[in-house]
């Protein structure tokens, strides 16, 4: 899972690696959501401009991404995995 800010270097970086050897790996960039100013939950923004600040979903976005990808898919049908749990 990536971001706007990690997707291209994550890429990079995994390009210069020779990872045959590692489990399929399936890069996904996450989406963006607005985000809080502070603990009364105000929506951060640009006073000049008026637009919504915005960051990554983070982890909440997992699932998501697992929903839109083919990992879920392959793992049952390769793997016969039929559960996922996460900690």
């Amino acid at each position: 899972m990536t971001s706007d800010q990690t997707h291209d270097q994550t890429i990079d970086f995994l390009s210069t690696l020779k990872y045959d050897h590692f489990l399929d790996i399936e890069i996904r960039k996450q989406d963006k959501v607005f985000c809080f100013s502070d603990l009364d939950l105000n929506i951060d923004y640009d006073p000049e401009t008026l637009k919504l600040n915005l960051k990554p979903h983070g982890h909440g976005d997992i699932h998501t991404l697992l929903k839109h990808s083919t990992s879920l898919r392959k793992w049952k049908e390769e793997n016969s995995i039929d559960y996922l749990f996460f900690f």
